[in-house]
């Protein structure tokens, strides 16, 4: 892959959406009897989650659509059915990628703007009037990125904001009624001299507070994003394979948590496609990647489409 700027600036879009595109799991899992969900994204993340971009300025915008109509039970069995429910979020994005150097790598600093639809509200499957608002805000402050011959590596910390609409048990939120932490750590590893085939994971930790008017707590989750693809079009565009799995490591606490979760902890696993290519010689990235839930264990099942154009300008 050639060393120019063009030439290395997909990781940066892709980890920017990813990163961004975190704010909108609020929509994704938090259902019925299904477990209290967590921010972190399902599916964001992709082919070179472990890479942070070339110092630059990332303006984008994201497109996210949701589908689900069933929730799976611990033993993979469908607990509810329901007629089809469609999430939509469209998220504006910034992230920017200094010279600066700390322990030997670039910092950085994202923040993104999602707006929602609607989200998924317990106690039930149903959702209210899909009236669009702000949803919760991330921010992610530090953002840390090593680059050899062989492998890049990430690192970074990042807060979600309770800025979205909520109330209590009500079935219009766009927010989540928390704050969270977030710490992350991955890598994307090349197999070859000229870093076309390449694999990639990033692990995501999130530790939540009590949400606001309920004695609710979501448990802490894990999340591992990834991929692997080759690099096309001398290194401006990848194709591949991506891939997301997420647990939920402590169970959800409080009094006003499900009697049919207390106790419980569950995962799920996607896999699907993934393009990245430039549309245009002006720094213009399109993303795109639809995703399949393969394993839900307590945990809603569905697909995912996730579209994104990104501009990216260097620094000089």
């Amino acid at each position: 892959m050639k060393n120019s700027f063009l030439s290395r600036v997909l990781p940066p879009t892709l980890v920017s959406v990813a990163l961004l595109l975190g704010t909108l799991l609020l929509l994704v899992p938090r259902i019925a009897v299904a477990q209290l969900g967590g921010e972190n994204l399902r599916g964001d993340y992709g082919m070179k989650s472990g890479s942070q971009g070339p110092p630059g300025f990332y303006l984008g915008n994201v497109f996210y659509f949701y589908r689900t109509d069933t929730i799976k039970d611990l033993n993979g069995d469908n607990l509810l059915k329901s007629p089809a429910i469609d999430i939509f979020g469209d998220i504006i994005l910034g992230s920017y990628v200094t010279k600066r150097k700390f322990l030997g790598a670039n910092y950085g600093f994202t923040l993104a703007l999602p707006i929602l639809n609607t989200e998924l509200a317990l106690p039930s499957l149903d959702v209210g009037g899909q009236t669009w608002g702000l949803a919760d805000m991330y921010i992610k402050p530090l953002e840390l990125g090593w680059h050899f011959k062989r492998a890049d590596v990430i690192a970074g910390y990042a807060f979600f904001a309770p800025t979205g609409r909520y109330t209590a048990r009500a079935n219009d939120n766009t927010g989540l009624g928390m704050w969270s932490n977030e710490f992350s750590a991955g890598t994307t590893v090349y197999f070859d001299q000229g870093r076309k085939w390449h694999a990639a994971g990033t692990g995501f930790f999130e530790i939540h507070t009590s949400k606001q008017d309920l004695d609710a707590k979501t448990g802490n989750i894990f999340t591992l994003e990834g991929g692997a693809g080759r690099a096309f079009l001398q290194g401006y565009a990848n194709a591949g394979l991506a891939y997301v799995g997420q647990w939920k490591v402590t169970e959800d606490s409080g009094a006003d948590v499900s009697p049919l979760v207390a106790g419980k902890k569950g995962s799920m696993f996607a896999l699907g496609p993934e393009l990245n290519m430039p549309v245009s010689k002006k720094g213009i990235f399109l993303g795109f990647k639809y995703l399949f839930d393969v394993r839900s264990r307590l945990a809603t099942s569905g697909n995912y489409l996730v579209l994104s154009l990104t501009y990216v300008r260097p620094s000089k």
